[in-house]
């Protein structure tokens, strides 16, 4: 683990804030969705990130390049540090070379594939989840992806845009405040990385992870004895 000038070395991508004129080491979440179905709620997740001190990425800030939009979704998945996935009534496009999975299916595949920590949110309208997709390939595919996340994670549901981003806001401080499990990193500062070992009870620990080790000899040595013994 590096710390540098309050900079993240790590799976979390270094990217410049604008509004900061420096270089931002927040988690980096990759938002993955169908597109003009979801439009506000995407921008409603995008909103509950940053108030959750997280850095939301997806399709809306890719630049041009001369590679495929699936090819460019599933490499910057390999880049982020979780992937928030929203489920909507439609499908989306099929990837050609499979019959049965759509592009946010294959996305989702990458992410498991890469071990990324997965939050799913999944859009309801009174009390129930829907499949607007006529009969077929479409149909299906959206209906495993469902079936699919509900078995693997623990799910949110959702009717308006304000539970949606209590719902983010809610799971992503959660799993920030208890060190982003799963998350491949490393941390900006050393306060940050020892906050899920900082003694919250009054009682005694061997060890305070708030003092060094330095001019501590006598005791290491006891350490080291101790240790030896056993061994």
């Amino acid at each position: 683990m590096l710390f540098r000038s309050g900079k993240c070395y790590g799976s979390a991508k270094e990217r410049l804030d604008p509004s900061r004129q420096r270089f931002s080491a927040k988690m980096l979440f990759f938002v993955s969705s169908t597109y003009r179905d979801l439009v506000s709620e995407r921008s409603a997740v995008q909103d509950a990130l940053r108030t959750g001190d997280a850095t939301p990425w997806g399709m809306e800030f890719f630049e041009s390049q001369p590679h495929k939009p699936l090819d460019v979704c599933l490499h910057e998945i390999q880049q982020c540090d979780a992937v928030l996935l929203i489920i909507g009534f439609r499908a989306g496009s099929l990837v050609p070379s499979a019959e049965t999975t759509t592009h946010t299916g294959a996305e989702i595949q990458r992410a498991k594939e890469e071990r990324k920590p997965i939050f799913v949110f999944i859009k309801t309208t009174g009390g129930s989840w829907r499949n607007d997709e006529s009969t077929g390939p479409l149909r299906i595919a959206l209906e495993q992806l469902k079936q699919d996340v509900e078995a693997e994670q623990t799910v949110s549901y959702f009717e308006s845009l304000d539970q949606l981003k209590f719902a983010v806001l809610a799971s992503v401080k959660k799993w920030i405040d208890g060190g982003c499990p799963g998350a491949r990193r490393t941390f900006s500062s050393r306060e940050e990385f020892f906050r899920p070992f900082e003694q919250t009870s009054g009682l005694p620990r061997v060890f305070d992870f708030r003092q060094t080790l330095f001019g501590r000899a006598a005791e290491l040595d006891q350490l080291n004895s101790r240790s030896e013994e056993h061994t």
